[in-house]
């Protein structure tokens, strides 16, 4: 029997036996317990059939042993970090798999969007959110409003953030400076955003002045119950389509979209944008426009008539406001101040590096009808139709044209327009 096992060991090459002595020597510190028992194991036989050649080999040199050695030992870490790497990369898979798995069995289903590379979305009772947003869903299901809070919400680019400027200064008894000492999302927070988050909302005084982008489907089941003021601001489409483009440009380093306005503009047809689909957002709210706790107000009319809203937003809120207050805040949150003013025109985007300031500012132009600049006839038809048919059984209408209606070419204007 040992002599057949020394046949088989003879059929070894001499390059695996030095690779074998080398691989278990006394200087692989790692190794040398198991390089012991190797030589325990193997010794009956060295013994018996005085093994010249295996001995030899084994006690070779640390000389001629000292650089096989290293590159051996390099190879076996090398082939531990590729096992473990690939072990990482298949929990990773399994994790995301397990969580596409219970996301489905509460009804959320990832969507492949064309052009946003980064930002996961999701389809959630037939809305489209982002990942932050699914990630706090149960949180935000769960959150308790009270009758004190004051909610502003609205489809994203629609004249969100000049309204809360506007209900802060109300609210505040007109006092800029404390607007101008903090930021507005500080003061007035993004509920499912994840800073600051729900936790921290919860902990803030009465009364709580809160944003959110939810259809009225969506925000907290408290909602209902306690009949907070809500104040929702809508804009008309064509205009909220422009600037909803810009502002994803904007947000490259989060939502890595390289697409062209043509791209952007199905996107926001076939409802697979943020909080889409834009006609559902504005008819839930619009359908409870005569709730006592629900104000509806349109971008185009705080534009047209700014002194006229905030008088009715003043009175939705129970304050009541002097000439003076009013041209305060009129000049206050007037765009080019707005724009100019640290603590509203997010310039933290930035200073993050959530936004590229290559690609435009948060504050853009403020105006209604820009988006004769960017429309083709076939894309004004299309919107045509779609209010048309999704509101067909309602009396809402929308402005695409306003005293502040800006194009190149005022001759396609005119023509787009009609």
């Amino acid at each position: 029997m040992a002599f057949r096992l020394y046949g088989h060991m003879r059929q070894w090459s001499l390059q695996n036996q030095c690779v074998l002595a080398r691989h278990f020597s006394k200087q692989n510190h790692l190794f040398n317990k198991l390089g012991k028992q190797f030589q325990t194991l193997h010794k009956p036989f060295r013994t018996k059939l005085d093994c010249s050649l295996y001995n030899r080999r084994w006690t070779t040199t640390n000389t001629s042993s000292q650089q096989p050695t290293v590159r051996t030992q390099a190879l076996l870490y090398a082939t531990y970090g590729s096992f473990a790497l690939g072990g990482f990369l298949l929990i990773a898979i399994l994790l995301r798999e397990l969580k596409k798995k219970r996301l489905q069995w509460r009804g959320i289903f990832e969507m492949k969007v064309p052009g946003m590379k980064r930002l996961g979305m999701y389809k959630y009772k037939d809305v489209t959110l982002p990942e932050f947003v699914v990630n706090e869903l149960e949180n935000i299901e769960k959150f308790e409003t009270t009758a004190d809070d004051i909610w502003v919400v609205s489809f994203p680019r629609s004249g969100t953030t000049w309204l809360q400027e506007i209900i802060y200064l109300i609210q505040t008894n007109v006092n800029t400076q404390r607007a101008q000492s903090k930021f507005l999302d500080t003061r007035f927070p993004y509920l499912e955003f994840m800073t600051p988050g729900i936790k921290e909302i919860e902990k803030m005084p009465s009364p709580r002045l809160l944003k959110s982008h939810l259809p009225y489907s969506l925000l907290p089941r408290s909602v209902q119950d306690n009949k907070p003021k809500i104040i929702y601001i809508a804009r008309n489409p064509k205009d909220v389509v422009v600037s909803y483009y810009y502002f994803v440009r904007l947000l490259y380093p989060v939502t890595r979209y390289d697409g062209e306005f043509k791209d952007f503009f199905n996107l926001f047809l076939h409802d697979k944008v943020m909080y889409a689909p834009w006609w559902r957002h504005v008819e839930e709210f619009w359908d409870r426009r005569h709730d006592d706790n629900i104000l509806f107000l349109t971008y185009e009319d705080l534009k047209k008539d700014t002194d006229g809203t905030i008088d009715k937003v003043a009175k939705f809120l129970g304050k009541t406001l002097t000439r003076e207050q009013k041209d305060i805040i009129i000049n206050h949150c007037s765009f080019e101040n707005m724009k100019k003013n640290p603590a509203t025109n997010h310039f933290w985007f930035e200073t993050y590096g959530v936004a590229d300031p290559k690609k435009g500012d948060f504050m853009r132009k403020g105006c209604v009808g820009d988006w004769a600049n960017h429309f083709t006839e076939e894309m004004n038809q299309q919107i045509n139709q779609m209010v048309g048919y999704k509101f067909r059984n309602s009396d809402i209408s929308f402005a695409y044209r306003g005293t502040h209606f800006e194009s190149d070419n005022s001759e396609t204007i005119e023509q787009i327009a009609k």
